[in-house]
């Protein structure tokens, strides 16, 4: 996992593209449809969608690691 700090030079090795395909936390509980504290416990536990970046405290995470986990997720629930 690549950590990133709040700061223009840290940051400059990421494309326009991967800047606006990044969602932060409550983003990305909306974008798979769960409540943000399920994503909080689920990453806890080891077992929730894979995080693009840290900065600071803050998760941040690419839409198209959420779309693959999230479709993983509800084909094994559908199972």
């Amino acid at each position: 996992m690549l950590t990133a700090h709040n700061n223009a030079d840290s940051v400059s090795f990421m494309d326009e593209n991967t800047l606006q395909s990044l969602l932060s936390l409550t983003d990305a509980a909306k974008h798979v449809g769960l409540p943000k504290h399920a994503l909080v416990r689920m990453n806890g536990a080891g077992f929730g969608p894979p995080v693009a970046f840290t900065v600071g405290k803050s998760y941040l995470y690419r839409t198209a690691d959420l779309d693959a986990w999230n479709a993983d997720r509800l084909a094994r629930k559908a199972a």
